[in-house]
């Protein structure tokens, strides 16, 4: 519609790279399904809005892969606009193991945003295979109410990034479940259990306050 994009279906299958360029805003809705499988990638240079409503009562919206076909994930670059993700699932993604996408982009979580801004609030991410769950990179954030559940490496790989993140868990993480560098980040009531290597890692020239863990 325009400039607007939104999914034709409740349940949208994607099984090869999808590019979308800059000029658009990219809008989810509660209730509505992203499959992806065959290790695909939506990149985008157009802000997402996914905005599933109240947790307590509105249907999430879900971007996951099956489980014996795990999906890519979701690449989001160079936005001035804000990236809202809100009640939203996020569920066997397993990244991009090869580092390189498409010969071109460098990319190392399953949710991955490069020199924008992003609100994460009541996201639930579950059974993630790349080598971040989310990797922020030049990037202003807040993440509020986030829950992480079986992540094969670091949970939030935050470089070169300015935010809050607040009332977050995790559990089985089997590397850092924060990690910082040359960053600047607010950090408080947070929950950490089985955490493989560092709960907090903050390296790097990284400024780091941390409160009520």
């Amino acid at each position: 519609n325009g400039k607007i994009l939104t999914l034709k279906k409740e349940t949208t299958y994607v099984n090869n790279h999808i590019f979308i360029p800059s000029g658009f805003n990219v809008k989810l809705f509660s209730g509505e399904e992203i499959i992806l499988s065959n290790n695909s990638f939506i990149i985008s240079e157009s802000p997402f809005i996914a905005d599933g409503g109240k947790n307590d009562k509105d249907l999430p919206i879900k971007i996951i892969g099956k489980k014996n076909e795990k999906g890519g994930g979701i690449f989001i670059k160079n936005t001035s606009e804000k990236n809202i993700f809100k009640n939203v699932i996020l569920q066997n993604l397993y990244g991009n193991t090869q580092n390189q996408l498409l010969s071109k982009y460098i990319i190392y979580g399953s949710l991955n945003f490069f020199n924008t801004v992003a609100y994460l609030e009541n996201v639930k991410i579950t059974n993630i295979f790349s080598e971040d769950a989310i990797n922020l990179v030049n990037t202003k954030f807040e993440i509020i109410d986030c829950n992480f559940d079986t992540i094969s490496s670091d949970a939030i790989d935050v470089d070169n990034g300015n935010g809050i993140i607040n009332k977050l868990s995790a559990r089985f993480i089997a590397n850092d479940a924060l990690d910082f560098s040359e960053s600047k980040v607010d950090i408080s009531d947070l929950n950490f259990y089985d955490i493989g290597d560092k709960a907090i890692s903050a390296g790097e020239n990284s400024i780091v306050k941390v409160g009520n863990v």
